[in-house]
């Protein structure tokens, strides 16, 4: 069982990553269609709309991350009567919060084009209420679906889930290009993906009713366990706010000052950031049920371990993408949408940098959640989001995307880069010294490859994006040659050995 389990963790990491490189591909392919044939306001608005709704799926109230919690728990220790149970009062739950997320977003509805009637004109705010009342069916109906998601990724068959969500990225643009020949309207964009979530949802349901053999089943009103879901889940809550603050509300400020074209240009950046989070999720969303298991037995030691190891691996994975945009994103987005898309270079650089202080450490936040620390980053990050809201709004008037972005990835740094890592000192005996020192030297070759890049901007002419691919080819086989010679250590080396032999 136990070589399985570490098989599927190895191929789960695998297809995470194969799956996230078909993601950034086809975005990177999809979007400029999918704007040529829209346009950017239509583009912008759809962005809008998904910012929008992005608060209601915080309606989840954190419960996604906590059942899984509990349901690894209860495996762990074999309790049948447990699971079962849990998922039954887990159903109960969700259930009514679909109909709460019906219902407020009913609310919200009917006041839309009071919150946008300056910035958007009247087709734009009509548009926006279809898109909207989409999005809100949608969420009520795969709210369901984090139950069963949860499930599989605590029998870790990540095989079966990152595959589903590769068939997924697949299938997502070609059926929306096929739409948009046809009818080129943002609102059937949103039709096509609802139909898919849709239809993953069934899905999951079969499998883990048909080869998982889950039962759900009310045997008793335990109190005990509402109790501590409702405590774990209140942090998750307050930190998946805060996200959407810091990577969401920057949309709906622009959208509410400047219109949709100002939107359509930062969600380039945020389409950037995103897909570099969700590199770093890749590994944290395997080795995290790993990290779960090691906090319940107690074994700091291992956690320890864990978290240098986790770390290396992070910043290996994640320096290669940050690296090439920093060097080579100006360049990149010109010849991939054009000027009038500059700034979302800059909108990227900001936040990216303080990001990946958090990312190369969030397999840590698995461990304070079992151990019912994780109050203290919800703290942190209510104060970070309230100076973030009250800094963007004055920011965006004066200086657009840019300002909004510079104090949001000012706010990060201070929060993720200095608070956090002196409670994992002092609270959590975690040596981020070690740690941050590890790191720095591991930045050394980056700081040459920079060098270099900058010098091929200045000396050659890249006129496509083909020319462009190849000089980035390049630089990942020059990048991986001083990885493997300078930073890599004999451990890392034989996970990639491995991995080749496998």
């Amino acid at each position: 069982m136990w070589v399985r389990n570490l098989n599927q963790r190895k191929i789960g990491v695998v297809l995470s990553y194969f799956n996230i490189a078909s993601n950034i591909l086809v975005n990177f392919a999809y979007i400029p269609i999918l704007i040529f044939y829209i346009g950017k306001s239509e583009y912008g608005l759809y962005q809008l709309m998904g910012s929008v709704i992005g608060y209601f799926m915080l309606m989840d109230f954190g419960l996604s991350t906590t059942v899984s919690r509990f349901y690894i728990k209860y495996k762990v220790i074999n309790d049948n009567i447990k699971k079962e149970n849990l998922l039954a009062l887990s159903l109960m739950i969700y259930s009514g919060v679909s109909l709460l997320v019906i219902l407020v977003g009913s609310v919200f509805y009917f006041y839309m084009n009071d919150i946008f009637g300056l910035s958007m004109n009247l087709y734009e705010t009509n548009e926006a209420k279809k898109i909207y009342i989409l999005l809100l069916i949608n969420i009520s109906l795969t709210f369901l679906g984090y139950i069963f998601t949860g499930v599989i990724s605590s029998h870790e068959k990540f095989i079966f889930l990152k595959g589903t969500e590769l068939l997924q990225t697949i299938l997502k643009p070609v059926a929306v290009i096929a739409i948009i020949q046809i009818s080129p309207y943002a609102v059937y964009v949103v039709l096509v993906q609802s139909i898919l979530n849709i239809g993953l949802l069934f899905i999951k349901l079969l499998y883990c009713f048909k080869i998982l053999k889950i039962k759900i089943k009310f045997h008793f009103w335990d109190k005990k366990l509402l109790q501590d879901m409702i405590k774990l889940a209140s942090t998750v809550f307050i930190v998946a706010i805060v996200d959407q603050i810091f990577y969401q509300t920057n949309q709906i400020v622009l959208g509410i000052i400047y219109g949709t074209a100002a939107v359509a240009v930062y969600s380039i950046a945020a389409l950037i950031y995103s897909n570099y989070m969700t590199l770093s999720c890749a590994i944290s969303g395997v080795l995290g049920i790993r990290a779960t298991e090691i906090a319940i037995s107690g074994d700091f030691s291992k956690i320890s371990d864990l978290f240098m190891k986790y770390g290396r691996m992070q910043f290996i994975v994640l320096g290669f993408p940050l690296l090439v945009f920093l060097t080579f994103g100006q360049l990149f987005i010109n010849l991939w949408l054009g000027e009038t898309f500059n700034e979302a270079y800059w909108m990227g650089c900001f936040i990216l940098v303080p990001m990946t202080i958090d990312l190369v450490q969030n397999i840590i936040f698995s461990v304070m959640q079992v151990r019912n620390e994780y109050g203290f980053r919800a703290k942190l990050y209510v104060i970070m989001a309230i100076i973030n809201v009250i800094l963007s709004i004055p920011a965006a008037k004066l200086y657009g995307g840019v300002g909004c972005s510079f104090v949001t990835g000012f706010i990060l740094l201070i929060g993720n880069g200095l608070c956090l890592n002196i409670y994992f000192f002092r609270r959590m005996k975690l040596d981020v010294i070690i740690f941050w020192k590890e790191l720095f030297h591991m930045c050394m070759p980056l700081f040459l490859m920079m060098g270099v890049g900058i010098g091929i901007q200045e000396i050659f002419i890249i006129p496509t994006l083909v020319v462009f691919g190849i000089i980035i080819f390049c630089y990942a086989i020059l990048y991986a040659l001083l990885m493997w010679k300078f930073v890599l250590n004999v451990y890392e080396k034989n996970i990639f050995i491995n991995m080749l032999n496998r």
